[in-house]
């Protein structure tokens, strides 16, 4: 397997650099467009709230901008920032030409206009139906000038009001009626010495011992009526006064807005600087009245060709509900719910053209409204593309950082910091702590951004935005800088902890818990019968009287359940102390029945002994002692084992000399000139057998020198791909003459083991011959090696396959037994050890060896530990 890669601190440290790069652009790319989509687009684009209020207010696109964002191709004119836009400015128009019906005369500003205070505070439109309402008149510039000026008033007695109006107080009806007077809704308070009568419009002030004052407050009339008389002409009683009063308080302060929003207006919707245009046509009568910004060489010509020629258009006409507009994101409702507002202004019919110019000729505030909207769509597109990129790219590093952690060249295992051996608890304490720190400092640059977005949206100061952003970038950078740092330092040692499994091994509560559980285990199993019977059971006597005396006093009180849950939680203890003492009972059961089948003759077994502790652990070893006598007889028959191949190996030494010999004397033989057929065919068949011979004596002395442990290894690293491709080639006539195909499955790269080379080749041969004697003609042979890892270990598997020529009627077993052949008619040449020897050589040199056998498929597998190199 290949070795895992470990890169060296410059290439972790430009790693982290980028890493930490990637996460302060994210944050500041996230900030950015926050701010980006929350803050207003200086442009107003209203003059009046439906309060009635005059103020300028300002369009920004906000969190609609998220969508188009999305879309970054759609224009501003079909955005709802433009339907909003002209919405609003529709309703301003709606209102200036109710305010211009109240202040102009034939489309001029009238000083001189007369207004009926009653009418104009009730919005009465009809001049007949006044009843009830004030019917002093005022001229219009004069009241102007009294809101400029400011509403001052004065406080006077009942008396000095009645003679002013020219009627008896109501005091004085009641002493010419010879009764106590006593006001209207009087609140009588019981202490007398501080008694005080109150009433709506007027204070009466109760003195012991003294007549009672009644106090009323009047306005200081600084204009006249059109008539030259003041308010109180115009009335005959105090309850009608004070109605004409409050009235003309409601139509100076009306008229006050109304004349601010008047100029605002005419300002706004000046025609020489506006895309935005409008007719408007209002029946009075039989007049019918236009109010427009058109050009004066617009006016006359076709509307709808005029206002459709503008790009984007509206119509309404409120008596038959028609609306006919191009605008995508403006309704019917909108503009109806503008008009419903000023009905009592507008009775008779009434027209409204309205469109915008989406050329822009003109720099007003639908241009700037679409340069900025332009402007922020590509901005914010900018930082979805800017964090998308940098998130992207931050993940990616600290994935590879976090496969790179704890990793370092020239060492193996995890590689850990001082921090990481501070307890586990500790660490997540001290993680705490600078989660908070970070929250906090996050909070302070919220609370810092609010206070410039509040100054802002009160100045409008574009200067203040760019600030905001500026600080809020830096701030953000920082903030991501710090914290995404603090983030690494914490998480890079958990990994660590993690990869050396001490997350939970290094914690105070776990090796807390171990030591208790270790010093109770001690206890337990080195007490004797009474500690380990009598302690338990006093231990839950005792619990169980003192939990039944709290249970008892519980019961008789408020908390009669906690009692109840006592109770439960003695039954539970008691469950607990049966269930130690059944387990302990059945442990022992377990040793008698092994005791039994020993007895039984089964020698081997072998009694459990993991979960067994203190006497009951001593029994059962001194139990699984019985089999040494079995051991010893094991030794007894090794022992013959070793003799007999002692006497092999002296017996096949004295045959070696004789054979020698006599495969000299027949290889002279060959070399000799014999023209007989006969005689050289007995002198092949005496070099073949000799030669079998040899070979059959070396296998009998290989082996017994292998069984007899007297075999020495010449361990030296080895390349297996090498040695199997040698042989391969040494093989590769024979294996044509038997018309046998070798396919081999080799590493690209060398694989070495610790081994015996001139072993490993007998090894090798041996299954190479065992496929040139017993393969099938004319079929494949398969030898395949590659890496395995298993339990931290790396293996060699060496993989040899191939199809017999015999049925393999027999154990995969017998096979490497000695003098066994899978060619049971025992026609081939073979000495039945060639797989005993490379089985046993193989597990000499710390390997394994296993046969497997399917059909006539002839499977070896052998493994050997494959070697480190550094």
């Amino acid at each position: 397997m290949k070795e895992k890669i470990k890169p060296g601190r410059i290439g972790k440290g430009i790693l982290l650099i980028l890493q930490q790069i990637m996460t302060v652009l994210c944050v500041v790319s996230i900030t950015l467009f926050a701010i980006n989509i929350s803050t207003p687009i200086s442009v107003p684009y209203a003059i009046n709230n439906l309060s009635g209020e005059s103020h300028t207010s300002y369009l920004h696109i906000g969190y609609d901008s998220v969508v188009e964002v999305m879309n970054p191709q759609e224009v501003f004119e079909n955005t709802k920032q433009f339907g909003r836009m002209m919405t609003y400015n529709i309703a301003d128009i709606i209102r200036y030409c109710v305010i211009r019906e109240q202040l102009e005369t034939n489309g001029q500003f009238d000083g001189k206009k007369v207004i009926n205070i009653g009418q104009y505070a009730n919005h009465i439109d009809d001049p007949n139906q006044t009843e009830g309402s004030s019917p002093a008149c005022y001229y219009l510039e004069d009241l102007i000038s009294w809101s400029q000026y400011g509403w001052e008033t004065e406080e006077i007695t009942e008396a000095e009001l009645a003679d002013m109006i020219g009627v008896a107080s109501e005091s004085e009806i009641a002493e010419e009626q010879n009764v106590d007077y006593l006001p209207n809704e009087m609140i009588i308070v019981e202490d007398m010495s501080e008694q005080t009568f109150l009433m709506e419009e007027t204070t009466h002030t109760y003195m012991p011992n003294e007549e009672i004052i009644n106090v009323v407050t009047v306005p200081i009339e600084r204009y006249l009526t059109v008539e030259n008389k003041p308010l109180t002409a115009y009335t005959d009683n105090m309850d009608d006064y004070l109605q004409s009063v409050k009235e003309l308080k409601t139509t100076i302060d009306m008229l006050a807005i109304n004349y601010r929003e008047y100029q605002n207006y005419q300002m706004y919707f000046d025609e020489q600087n506006q895309g935005f245009q409008y007719y408007v046509t209002v029946g009075v009568g039989e007049e019918q009245r236009v109010y427009t910004n058109l050009p004066i060489e617009l006016q006359n010509v076709n509307r709808r060709n005029t206002f459709t020629a503008l790009g984007k258009y509206l119509y309404y006409e409120p008596t038959s509900s028609t609306f006919e507009s191009n605008v995508e994101n403006i309704s019917s409702e909108n503009i109806k719910e503008s008009w419903q507002q000023y009905t009592y202004a507008f009775s008779e019919p009434c027209t409204i053209w309205a469109g915008v110019d989406t050329t822009y000729p003109y720099s007003d505030n639908y241009r700037a409204m679409a340069e900025g909207y332009t402007k922020r769509i590509q901005e914010n597109t900018f930082f979805v593309q800017m964090t998308a990129a940098s998130a992207g790219l931050a993940v990616l590093f600290l994935v590879v950082l976090t496969v790179f952690a704890g990793r370092k060249k020239k060492v193996e295992g995890v590689v850990f910091t001082r921090f990481d051996y501070i307890s586990t608890e500790i660490t997540l304490l001290i993680s705490e702590i600078a989660i908070v720190a970070i929250f906090l400092l996050f909070a302070w640059e919220m609370q810092i951004l609010d206070e410039i977005e509040f100054r802002y949206n009160r100045t409008q100061n574009v200067a203040l935005v760019e600030e905001q952003m500026l600080f809020a970038g830096l701030f953000g950078g920082v903030w991501a800088l710090v914290s995404n740092s603090i983030f690494l330092f914490f998480y890079f040692s958990l990994v660590r902890r993690l990869k050396a499994h001490t997350l939970f091994s290094n914690s105070l509560i776990v090796r807390g818990c171990r030591k208790m559980k270790t010093v109770v285990l001690d206890f337990y199993i080195n007490g004797n019968v009474t500690v380990k019977t009598i302690v338990p059971i006093m231990i839950a006597g005792l619990l169980n009287i003192v939990l039944t005396a709290i249970g008892v006093l519980l019961l008789d009180s408020e908390l009669a359940i906690f009692g109840a849950l006592l109770f439960v939680l003695i039954l539970a203890l008691d469950a607990v102390l049966a269930i130690l003492l059944y387990e302990e009972a059945k442990k022992r059961q377990h040793i008698v029945e092994g005791i039994g089948k020993i007895k039984d003759g089964n020698l081997t077994y072998k009694i459990e002994t993991t979960n067994l502790y203190g006497e009951n652990l001593k029994l059962a070893i001194a139990v699984n002692s019985i089999g040494e006598g079995i051991q010893k007889a094991v030794e007894i028959s090794m022992k013959d084992e070793r003799m007999k191949a002692e006497l092999i190996t002296n017996v096949s030494h004295d045959i070696k000399t004789p054979l020698t010999s006599i495969i000299n004397y027949v290889d002279l033989l060959k070399r000799e000139n014999i023209q007989d057929e006969t005689v050289r065919g007995y002198i092949e068949v005496l070099d073949m057998k000799s030669q079998r011979l040899k070979q059959l004596t070396e296998d009998l002395v290989e082996a017994s020198k292998i069984s007899s442990g007297n075999i020495t290894l010449d361990m030296k690293e080895i390349n297996l791909v090498e040695l199997l491709q040698q042989t391969a080639g040494e093989y590769e006539e024979k294996f044509q003459a038997r018309m046998i195909q070798l396919i081999m499955t080799l590493e690209d790269h060398p694989v070495k083991v610790l081994a015996d080379s001139r072993r490993m080749w007998r090894i090798i041969e041996n299954l190479y011959s065992n496929i040139c004697k017993y393969a099938l003609e004319g079929t494949r042979a398969y030898v395949d090696i590659n890496q395995i890892e298993e339990k931290d270990s790396k293996w060699a598997v060496i993989i040899i396959k191939n199809i017999s020529a015999q049925p393999l009627n027999i154990a995969a077993e017998e096979l490497t037994e000695r003098f066994i052949r899978g060619d049971i008619s025992r026609s081939t040449e073979g000495s039945g050890l060639g797989l005993s020897i490379a089985r046993d050589l193989v597990e000499a040199q710390n390997g394994t060896f296993d046969i497997y056998l399917d059909g006539d498929l002839f499977k070896v597998t052998m493994r050997f530990p494959v070697l480190e190199t550094v």
